[in-house]
């Protein structure tokens, strides 16, 4: 009988400890929404390469915690390209073919990598961070 009340302690222990969620969201747990969020913007025009973290800052409103992670995210250009953002087509990454219609602010030759930086906005809830939202920096 006792040996069944350690193992319920000792169950009760790690539901606590799987229960807890980092004081800050950790970028490779978002890696692979970063790829889809990428792809779905870019098209087939560019390729997600990597993210990597550069700052970041806690911030707490009315009880509710929120994060804003800076990033670095690398694309590959699989065509020659003209973008700007953010846009209208309310993507992060808005982007066209090269001689596009629009006076683009950034240019990449096919097979070039190019550094997108942008920011993550996130929100804690009872279940872990969620991404809120996904600016860009220029």
């Amino acid at each position: 009988m006792r040996k069944r009340g350690e193992l319920g302690l000792v169950m009760l222990a790690l539901i606590a400890l799987s229960g807890c969620s980092e004081e800050v969201p950790q970028l490779d747990h978002f890696a692979s929404y970063l790829q889809q969020e990428t792809q779905k913007d870019c098209k087939a025009m560019c390729r997600f390469v990597s993210a990597s973290k550069t700052d970041g800052q806690s911030q707490e409103f009315a009880g509710i915690k929120m994060y804003e992670m800076h990033v670095n995210i690398r694309v590959e250009a699989l065509q020659a390209l003209d973008w700007s953002g953010p846009g209208a087509m309310n993507g992060w990454i808005v982007v066209a073919n090269a001689g596009g219609l629009f006076a683009a602010a950034h240019h990449a030759r096919q097979g070039e990598m190019v550094d997108i930086p942008a920011i993550l906005h996130f929100q804690k809830f009872e279940s872990g961070w969620r991404i809120n939202q996904i600016s860009r920096l220029s």
